[in-house]
C-alpha cells in the first residue's frame, strides 16, 4: 500500500525512515535521482517505481505534482545505496 489514492487524489505513505527526514539532505544526495520527463506523460509515482526498481533497492519515489494534480514533468528517486543511484543513471 505504497501508492495509493484517496478520494481519486495520488497519495503515498512510507515506512518511517529518519534517513530520509528533509534535515538529512546531505547524506541522502549521492543516493537520490533528478528524473526529468515530459509534462504529457502523466507519470505517477507508482510508474516511476516500476522504471527505476531495476536498478536497485528504493527508498523513495516522488513524482512531482501541481496543486491540481497534473505533472510538473519531473521526480526524485531515492535508493538504499550510492551505487545502486549510480546504476539508474
Amino acid at each position: 500500500m505504497r501508492y495509493f489514492k484517496i478520494d481519486g487524489k495520488p497519495c503515498r505513505a512510507l515506512p518511517f525512515d529518519k534517513q530520509i527526514l528533509g534535515s538529512n539532505r546531505e547524506k541522502l544526495t549521492p543516493q537520490n535521482v533528478f528524473v526529468k520527463f515530459s509534462k504529457d506523460d502523466k507519470i505517477e509515482n507508482p510508474n516511476l517505481h516500476k522504471i527505476f526498481e531495476d536498478f536497485g533497492e528504493i527508498k523513495s519515489v516522488k513524482a512531482s505534482i501541481n496543486e491540481d494534480y497534473s505533472s510538473r514533468g519531473y521526480g526524485f528517486v531515492c535508493y538504499q545505496d550510492v551505487q545502486s543511484a549510480r546504476n539508474a543513471v
